[in-house]
């Protein structure tokens, strides 16, 4: 039988179009989910209800959902409990709660405007993030250009002091993870010729100051790894004169990694180039006054003792200003660290230097702080401390107060006798032998004779400013000063009872009680504390601490807390999600 041309097309463009929608059934199949796993688009939040009005655009200008755009100190509070705002906003209002803004935004709403706000706020979605605040100052970003320029220009640098800035010539010193204004600094010296170097000389002719300060930027970008020529088969470093090392450890911190910017570290560097520099000093061959006077009195015994000790250290970064936590928290392994910069002095009860171990923690505290504001002059402690912020300031503290007293020297020859009523009226303030029971009173007890004479002396002639210890020590002869200062550095001193800083896990199990499992509460009268912004927590605390805000449960769960427990607390629950 004989089909029609036009036919047997049809039956073709037929077959070929059912072909086409059987791949088409089939490839959509294999893309199509089921049921089960489809998933909605998100709804947009509801809009502010009509009575609102501009409410809502006034309260995100400080309380942003957006981390990035939230106002420092100004709580989340989209997805905070309903009641909890409720009972918030209307503290403002009636003034039970103090904040200027605050009250000022809020002493004109209704009821019902502050019931609708409440309410829409709850209903928004929870997106926080806590922000991080352990760092006083945010790290400033790389110079990822001058840091390239440097690295294209460091090929000739890494012929001596080694690939990647790590050395391995005995002589050469290691620039890697070394201070960018130091190596500025020393750079310019070997080009412009103050310190002398046939072979950085040659660089005057190549190097712009704008190629040294690329060299110096690229160089500290490198992590600081210990010199191939420091390696050392002995795992215990080599013992050194702790008078001796005392000189270096203010500047150059405890272990050779120092605290201060524009310092070179030591720890980690290559043996015979300490030598040769503290060699260099001594004999004046390099211009430093300050470091000619600290060498000035060294043997070459004791300048190898140095090298070996500070060559055989490992070299890193000093954290200052931090919060860990987990099993990482340890504030008083953190004051040990950074007192290696202060116990070369105060460590070993050398002369005129006052011994710190035992003495209570706010005591000093305050002392360092009135050093850190020039309350009390001097220039070098006030150099030294500039890099701690008050959480570094706590943790030294409270090392030393947890440190054993000191031994009282041997006595010589018998006490004198025509002092006593001078010790009695000591002894009120300072407490019975000199052990103070007033945290902010020092104890005299075991402190260094000659650094409490010299102490009375500049109370006696203004240089030290405190009136009643002037009007104390004014009257008092030179002679009756040595005596006291005799006295006091005989007697036995008393440890203060220290409380040592809680784990804000172990602190948060009793905020817990009431603020939910870390934080997320479910009760609508507790805020949420999880993933809320650091800096408005802590404020919190502290004005629940200081009863700037009253609420009698909270006082006393934070009024015998440290500053830092307090941050620590706050660094937590930020950190929940």
């Amino acid at each position: 039988m004989n089909v029609a041309p036009h036919q047997k097309n049809t039956a073709t463009l037929r077959s070929t179009l059912c072909l086409l929608l059987c791949l088409l059934v089939i490839l959509g199949g294999c893309e199509q989910r089921s049921p089960a796993t489809t998933t909605a688009p998100a709804a947009p939040p509801p809009p502010p209800p009509s009575e609102l009005g501009d409410l809502v655009s006034e309260c995100n200008r400080c309380h942003h959902p957006r981390r990035d755009e939230a106002r420092l100190a100004a709580p989340f509070i989209a997805g905070q409990q309903q009641n909890y705002l409720a009972t918030a906003i209307t503290a403002y209002a009636t003034g039970e709660r103090q904040h200027a803004q605050m009250n000022a935004a809020t002493s004109a709403l209704a009821d019902h405007q502050i019931a609708a706000l409440a309410r829409y706020y709850a209903g928004q979605p929870i997106a926080w993030a806590g922000m991080d605040l352990s760092e006083p100052t945010p790290p400033t970003p790389p110079d990822i250009a001058a840091i390239a320029a440097g690295k294209r220009l460091s090929t000739p640098c890494t012929a001596c002091h080694g690939a990647q800035g790590v050395s391995s010539r005995p002589g050469i010193p290691s620039l890697a993870g070394m201070d960018a204004g130091y190596l500025t600094s020393a750079l310019r010296q070997y080009v412009y010729g103050s310190r002398i170097s046939e072979v950085m000389y040659v660089f005057q002719f190549s190097l712009k100051d704008r190629d040294i300060q690329a060299l110096a930027t690229y160089f500290a970008s490198l992590p600081a790894r210990p010199a191939e020529t420091a390696k050392t088969k002995n795992s215990k470093p080599p013992a050194v004169d702790i008078a001796i090392k005392g000189h270096c450890d203010g500047c150059h911190g405890g272990d050779g990694n120092p605290l201060l910017p524009q310092l070179p570290r030591l720890a980690g560097q290559d043996q015979t180039y300490l030598v040769n520099a503290l060699s260099h000093y001594r004999d004046g061959r390099r211009p430093h006054q300050a470091m000619r006077e600290a060498a000035a009195p060294l043997s070459d015994d004791q300048i190898r003792q140095l090298a070996a000790f500070y060559a055989a250290q490992r070299p890193h970064a000093v954290a200052t200003g931090t919060i860990t936590l987990g099993t990482t928290f340890d504030p008083l392994g953190d004051g040990r660290e950074l007192a290696k910069s202060c116990d070369g002095c105060h460590l070993g009860g050398q002369p005129g230097i006052p011994i710190l171990n035992s003495l209570h923690p706010d005591y000093l505290t305050a002392a360092m702080v009135a050093y850190q504001n020039e309350r009390r002059t001097h220039p070098v402690m006030k150099q030294l401390l500039a890099p701690y912020n008050p959480l570094d300031l706590e943790k030294l503290s409270r090392y030393y107060a947890t440190q054993p007293p000191p031994a009282p020297p041997p006595q010589r020859g018998t006490e004198q006798t025509d002092i006593g009523d001078l010790i009695s009226s000591c002894d009120n303030c300072h407490g019975d032998a000199g052990n103070s029971t007033t945290p902010t009173v020092p104890s005299l007890a075991g402190q260094n004779a000659q650094y409490l004479t010299t102490a009375l002396n500049a109370y006696a002639s203004g240089a030290r400013t405190h009136e009643p210890m002037a009007a104390a020590s004014r009257p008092l002869t030179p002679q009756h000063r040595q005596q006291l200062a005799t006295h006091y550095a005989s007697q036995l001193r008393t440890p203060p009872d220290v409380r040592i800083p809680e784990p804000p896990e172990q602190l948060a199990q009793r905020c817990n009680r009431c603020h939910g499992p870390n934080g997320a509460s479910q009760q609508q009268d507790k805020p949420r504390l999880a993933g809320q912004l650091e800096s408005y927590l802590l404020k919190a605390l502290l004005d629940y601490q200081s009863r700037r805000r009253h609420h009698a449960i909270m006082f006393n769960m934070t009024r015998n807390l440290t500053p830092l427990e307090l941050r620590a607390i706050a660094a937590f629950y930020a950190a929940q999600q």
